[in-house]
């Protein structure tokens, strides 16, 4: 009995919850989480790094000074050619590498919002590498830890504030991406804590019917405004809710004007930020600048929003997956139960809450109303950026509904109310779910960047590797086969047993008899597997996947992919297969060119049977 009523208590203060486990497992993310694996990582070091510099600015141009770090690109996880294991971030001479000063880099970025939002995190910056000089690798951990701290301390606050809905918050706030984007480096965090913060404040007042809004909350909602204007443009949809105070009752004359001040005056910021900084970036990925994109929608409105709504709607599921968890660019595959307890545990949540009398059937409408007008509004944000006219885009931008989901799902918590006995019991329910869908999206970290596979592997989806990263495929380096230069290329296995190796195809020019033949050896040069295929069937950017069934000797792990052509009638014919150069090829073999070494590789890949 006395452990029941111990367990009721802890289930009574969801804010020490909260903190207990997001805690533990943003600390564990922080560390285990690869520098550069986080959505934009290197961009937003680069500016935190800048603002630590007092450079308001950014993008000012080399001509003025605008450098940053080489090595905040040459650590991150991010700019490898392969997908290996990131426990080598943690040998000393990774970990401990300092920053070259002689050496620096253009420091143009793609973060370019207000500055108030880098200053926490930019005074780490600032000490670790500006005064002191230490190691890059223990200041962007001190970086992300003191991220964690804020986001945690802020929705702390928000569960201390809501009048309603504080286990539904709690879910909310422990969704596995919103910890991904809370023990990494980026602006995502603070926007989200501060809109979370805004809105438990926001319905707090409003929940006190009789209450009149005195000095002190007027003043607490006009600071709360304005900072909602200083985080990630389109936050400012979060402001609407300012509208639940229009029958409200002010303790003074001044306290409406007050607010409606403090709500223009962040819209202001917004929108005169992105004039100075944000609109005319060029996006060098893109070839595009937002006011370039502005003024396309507004010239095509008519086209722009019914496929605005098309693309909204063919995006759902991309965007459920990326609201619930996604790993940095979408590395590897979250496990699939994450997305399947995610939602038990908040339905749960939603189920567990006590009704709120304060919170009438039209204000659970206009609440939820204005949530999902917010979800629209953030929404429209990406195929702005995105839109062409006359094409339907979809997209994966989930991610950025994290600030304003809290709107919808408190306006049900509480909805059925439920005998308090079975209140308990899905509370506890829920509790469990949430803490086993973040160990669950923990586990795919470790799967990702921890292991040879990056993804779980099954009969239909084997260990395939090397796993390539960044590869070149605008001016992509061809590998020429033909009946003069035969091509081999040699790697070494991961795995005991192979069931294919693959090739890729970049270009092929013959007549129906010539062949290209593709064949794997091992060691000592014998063939394990060999097949012909006639050039005229074979077509650019296609994967020729030969079956080869080998058991790979103990140390005789080094096979060889050989590729030559067969022209019978002695005309030209070519095959040109995918490669790179440089410091981009594969380590642990080399490619030749009839005995000749390259500088260069062969883009290859093989299946393993017993991973």
């Amino acid at each position: 009995m006395k452990n029941s009523l111990k367990l009721d208590r802890v289930l009574k203060k969801p804010e020490v919850i909260f903190l207990a486990v997001g805690l533990l497992v943003g600390l564990l993310f922080c560390v285990f989480i690869p520098y550069g694996a986080g959505f934009d990582e290197e961009a937003h070091t680069i500016r935190f790094f800048d603002i630590s510099g007092l450079h308001m600015i950014p993008n000012r141009g080399v001509e003025r000074g605008d450098y940053s770090l080489s090595e905040f690109y040459t650590l991150s996880y991010q700019r490898r050619y392969f997908e290996t294991s990131a426990i080598d971030q943690f040998e000393a001479k990774t970990f401990l590498t300092k920053a070259n000063w002689q050496s620096m880099v253009d420091g143009s970025t793609r973060s370019a919002y207000f500055p108030l939002l880098y200053f926490p995190q930019a005074m780490i910056a600032g000490i670790f590498w500006r005064v002191f000089d230490w190691p890059i690798l223990p200041g962007i951990l001190a970086m992300r830890i003191f991220g964690l701290l804020i986001y945690l301390f802020l929705c702390f606050l928000t569960i201390r504030n809501l009048p309603f809905g504080k286990f539904v918050f709690l879910v909310l706030a422990l969704t596995p991406m919103a910890l991904f984007e809370a023990s990494t480096i980026n602006t995502d965090l603070i926007t989200n804590a501060v809109s979370f913060l805004f809105i438990g404040f926001v319905l707090k007042v409003y929940t006190q019917k009789e209450t009149p809004i005195d000095n002190k909350k007027m003043w607490l909602i006009a600071l709360l405004t304005v900072l909602v204007g200083c985080v990630k443009p389109g936050t400012f949809f979060v402001l609407l809710l300012l509208f639940l105070f229009i029958r409200k009752k002010f303790a003074s004359k001044k306290a409406p004007y007050v607010i409606i001040g403090s709500a223009v005056i962040s819209v202001l910021i917004t929108i005169i930020w992105a004039f100075i900084a944000v609109a005319n970036y060029h996006d060098h990925t893109t070839d595009k600048t937002l006011m370039s994109q502005l003024f396309l929608v507004v010239n095509n409105l008519s086209d722009f929003i019914p496929g605005f709504i098309k693309g909204f709607i063919l995006s759902l599921g991309s965007d459920y997956k990326d609201w619930v968890g996604a790993y940095g660019y979408w590395a590897g595959n979250v496990p699939v139960l994450t997305y399947i307890l995610f939602p038990l545990a908040l339905v749960l949540a939603v189920l567990c809450e006590v009704r709120n009398k304060l919170l009438s059937t039209r204000g659970r409408i206009a609440v939820f109303a204005i949530g999902v007008i917010c979800l629209f509004g953030i929404g429209s944000f990406q195929f702005v950026m995105g839109y062409q006219p006359g094409v339907v885009a979809a997209g994966a931008m989930g991610r950025y509904f994290t600030p304003f989901t809290p709107i919808l799902f408190l306006a049900l918590a509480g909805i059925f109310n439920l005998p308090e006995s079975s209140q308990k019991i899905v509370g506890w329910t829920s509790l469990v779910l949430i803490i086993a869908t973040v160990a669950n999206f923990g586990y795919g970290i470790y799967r990702t960047y921890y292991t040879k596979c990056v993804y779980a592997v099954s009969p239909s989806q084997p260990c395939t590797l090397p796993v390539y990263k960044n590869i070149d495929l605008t001016t992509p380096y061809i590998a020429p086969v033909t009946a003069q230069t035969q091509v081999r290329q040699s790697f070494t296995s991961q795995c005991t047993e192979i069931n294919s190796v693959k090739v890729r195809i970049q270009t092929a020019q013959g007549i129906a008899q010539d062949t290209l033949t593709l064949s794997v050896l091992d060691e000592t040069q014998k063939v394990l597997s060999t097949m012909e295929y006639p050039l005229s069937s074979l077509k650019a950017n296609e994967v020729i996947d030969l079956p080869v069934k080998y058991k790979v000797p103990k140390g005789e792990p080094t096979l060889w992919i050989q590729a030559s052509v067969n022209s019978p009638g002695g005309h030209p014919a070519e095959v040109g297969l995918l490669g790179r150069q440089g410091a981009q090829i594969y380590p642990d073999g080399v490619l030749l060119f009839n005995q000749q070494e390259q500088d260069a590789d062969l883009f290859f890949q093989y299946t393993c049977a017993d991973q």
